[in-house]
């Protein structure tokens, strides 16, 4: 992909209509990695195709990304959503759901486990389900310990060892009255944050339990797809009792 055609799209997301440029920007990141933008237009492309690689490279994009909330609030957006993709592709891009909701469908009726491959599609509302999703991404490898670095932390471990010697103490003040219960405002109410978002997430992870949890709470939540959620929970508990 040529400079000038990469800037376009970057300034126009929307100029990113066809599946040699998603490959283009593939071969790129390859080859710059920890390229930001680039991952940031690959995954809309994939996004646009309804690639099944677009769940793995959402997560690459987060592990090389400075600061997810930017990069949660670009794949919540609008303009990452809008897909204007040329006609002889969206006929096959429908040919593709209309097959993938067949076999849906099929997976129900045998109460086989549902894993959908299609993108995970988080709403504005659905933080805490993409921080969720993002669990495995968040651990960094531990560095290889360097003379250098082993001097530096015993310099710093000596010198809070003299600290706490010291035996310092915090003097509270005498008039000081808590005027915010932070016990409520940490608390997190499962049902109003449980989404079927979350619990493919949990689906995805093989937290069974939680995902067992998830559905039972949805179907209350919206008991006009019970059937489906039922279901869910039926392979969920099959697929556990077989392994």
């Amino acid at each position: 992909m040529i400079v000038s055609e990469f800037s376009n799209i970057l300034k126009d997301p929307k100029a990113l209509q066809n599946i040699e440029q998603t490959k283009q920007l593939e071969e790129l990141l390859k080859e710059y990695p920890y390229f930001q933008a680039a991952h940031a237009l690959y995954i809309k492309g994939l996004k646009n195709q309804n690639s099944h690689k677009y769940n793995k490279a959402l997560k690459e994009a987060a592990a090389h990304s400075t600061d997810r909330t930017i990069l949660f609030n670009f794949i919540t957006s609008k303009e990452f959503n809008s897909t204007e993709v040329k006609e002889v592709e969206q006929s096959s891009k429908e040919k593709h759901l209309k097959e993938e909701t067949s076999q849906t469908d099929q997976l129900i009726a045998k109460n086989e486990i549902l894993v959908s491959s299609q993108p995970l599609d988080f709403k504005k509302s659905e933080m805490h389900s993409f921080a969720t999703w993002l669990e495995l991404t968040s651990s960094t490898p531990l560095e290889k310990e360097t003379p250098k670095k082993t001097e530096k932390r015993s310099k710093k471990t000596a010198q809070i060892e003299a600290f706490l010697k010291q035996k310092p103490k915090i003097k509270p003040q005498k008039d000081y009255q808590s005027t915010i219960d932070i016990n409520q405002s940490t608390q997190i109410d499962e049902r109003e944050i449980m989404t079927e978002t979350l619990a493919r997430v949990y689906l995805e992870q093989k937290k069974y339990n939680k995902a067992i949890q998830a559905y039972t709470i949805l179907s209350l939540k919206y008991p006009e797809k019970n059937s489906f959620f039922a279901a869910q929970i039926k392979a969920i508990k099959k697929s556990q009792k077989e392994k």
